[in-house]
């Protein structure tokens, strides 16, 4: 068996909830927080040897309180990055070395199935990645700037989720690449398209 852990990225600021210094994981639903339900689902799951928490250091003892709900599981944190990108490199760095596998989760996914969990790590195992994704239901568009250029064909494109789970070495050697490269897998939009 595989030494498989979860990063759960969780230092996101919640801009587009527009709640003013609040992280949206740490909102209750039925009286537990998204944070906790995310972490449930992942050590309930049964997979994992240990789960890093990824958070802004003004969140660091809300997440320490909810990681202590599961004494089980060993649990290990990392400061969150400018982008998602620097923040899933610095936990990569809080893992044991001796990950083999490791899963990255939103931590504000957190109605994700235990059996999604598993599929995702048995394909990670078998093929050295394993992406949760769902086919597109809507219309999608290529755009140049604002202007639509064409329709894509949705039966061919599928929205990646998470988990999002790989082999270790594949996921630190792309990311450690990454860095060095200047490469930054998400930047924000110029404009916006109406």
């Amino acid at each position: 068996m595989s030494r498989v852990y979860a990063i759960i990225a969780a230092a996101g600021q919640s801009l587009r909830m527009g709640i003013p210094n609040k992280n949206k994981v740490f909102i209750t639903l039925s009286g537990k927080s998204v944070l906790e339900l995310t972490l449930r689902s992942f050590v309930e799951s049964g997979c994992f040897d240990g789960i890093a928490i990824v958070t802004q250091k003004k969140d660091r003892s809300l997440a320490k309180n909810t990681a202590a709900l599961f004494p089980e599981m060993p649990f290990y944190f990392a400061d969150g990055g400018e982008t998602r990108q620097d923040s899933v490199l610095n936990a990569i760095h809080a893992l044991p070395k001796d990950a083999e596998i490791i899963a990255v989760q939103d931590a504000a996914r957190c109605f994700t199935d235990k059996d999604l969990i598993i599929r995702c790590i048995e394909s990670a195992e078998e093929y050295g990645s394993g992406v949760a994704c769902r086919m597109s239901t809507d219309t999608v568009k290529r755009v140049e700037g604002n202007e639509i250029r064409e329709t894509l064909d949705r039966s061919h494109i599928a929205l990646a989720q998470t988990p999002q789970v790989f082999s270790a070495e594949l996921l630190r050697k792309a990311h450690e690449q990454a860095k060095l490269d200047g490469f930054i897998s998400f930047k924000k939009p110029r404009h916006h398209l109406i």
